[in-house]
């Protein structure tokens, strides 16, 4: 009998069409080397009978696993690290459907490099010529060509040898959003070496729609605390210029003028979230540019309707959509306590 070797694990919260489209592109390519674990952080409902049936025609395989409560997007992600038993763990998310060779590109990964401790996979935007290896932390944080791509988690494979012990670093930093990559970042402190692949294993558009994005306060409020991480002074310093360059200061101000709008918050409270996200995303840009943009937003708070107005006019200017105004933060910023 084969032991496996990889984990897919996917963590999953009340989207249940776009984990039918994931789970349905994974079960052709399944092989005796690697199992699925769906991780269901919905303590409440249940998942369709149609997808256990799915899960059913795999039993060895598949298994379904509901958290008794909702831990929360992180907390989930680290439930999955957790309580992987194989050697290697591909997260990947319920609503990043994967390419048809992606099983066996990441299981050729696993072979190939059978002593690095994490290996990040490209998409449909950004290529690679050709992998690349770092050593420990200063040299993963130079070698970085994408942040976006660090952050994307379905693009991740660990060896849970090397990830494992680092695992409470997960759980201090599970407030950026990015708990994956605090444990890539602890582990690579550990002297362990990474690998930039070349390979695409997921398709180029999420399936999750509005439900699948996040929120950008959230980020420009919590991702910085990546640095808090113990790093040379360097490192930190490009860290932190990554992160920035990731993140846009237009966004979060819109999702506030949002909520002023719509009468979900009060306007002391949005200057105070906007002004901490200037704050700590931006610490230490001198850009005029930035802080005179962060000055104009801070005033539009005063007259949201105006300056939700004004943001949507551009949005339509360029082409794109007004949907971020809904996207949930990680709190429900209009009660004394969380959801």
């Amino acid at each position: 009998m084969t032991t496996p070797l990889l984990t897919i694990a996917i963590p999953t919260y009340r989207r249940p069409d776009a984990l039918r489209l994931v789970l349905a592109r994974l079960m052709p390519q399944l092989t005796a080397e690697c199992r699925v674990v769906v991780q269901d952080n919905d303590a409440t409902g249940r998942l369709p009978d149609d997808l256990a049936a799915l899960a059913a025609t795999h039993p060895a395989q598949v298994r379904l696993v509901r958290n008794r409560v909702n831990l929360g997007m992180a907390g989930n992600f680290l439930r999955c690290f957790e309580t992987c038993d194989t050697e290697w763990l591909w997260l990947l998310c319920d609503d990043d459907v994967p390419t048809p060779g992606a099983v066996a590109d990441v299981l050729a990964h696993c072979r190939r490099y059978p002593e690095v401790a994490f290996v990040n996979f490209t998409n449909a935007h950004v290529r690679r010529a050709s992998p690349v290896v770092t050593q420990g932390l200063d040299g993963l944080v130079a070698g970085i060509d994408d942040f976006g791509l660090l952050l994307f988690a379905s693009v991740g494979l660990y060896r849970m040898p090397a990830v494992l012990p680092h695992l409470r670093f997960g759980f201090h930093h599970a407030y950026t959003m990015a708990p994956h990559l605090a444990l890539v970042l602890a582990t690579a402190r550990a002297g362990e070496r990474c690998v930039l692949a070349t390979c695409q294993v997921v398709e180029d558009q999420s399936v999750g729609g509005l439900a699948g994005q996040w929120s950008h306060l959230d980020a420009c409020l919590a991702m910085n605390t990546l640095a808090e991480l113990p790093m040379a002074p360097p490192s930190r310093r490009r860290l932190l210029e990554l992160v920035a360059a990731t993140l846009t200061l237009e966004a979060p101000a819109y999702q506030l003028l949002g909520r002023l709008v719509q009468g979900e918050q009060d306007v002391e409270s949005a200057r105070y979230y906007l002004d901490q996200a200037y704050a700590r995303t931006w610490y230490g840009h001198t850009s005029f540019t930035t802080w005179a943009r962060y000055r104009a937003y801070r005033l539009m708070l005063r007259w949201p309707q105006a300056g939700f107005a004004f943001f949507q006019w551009v949005k339509r200017r360029r082409g794109r959509t007004a949907d971020e105004m809904v996207v949930p933060d990680r709190y429900d910023r209009t009660s004394a306590s969380p959801d």
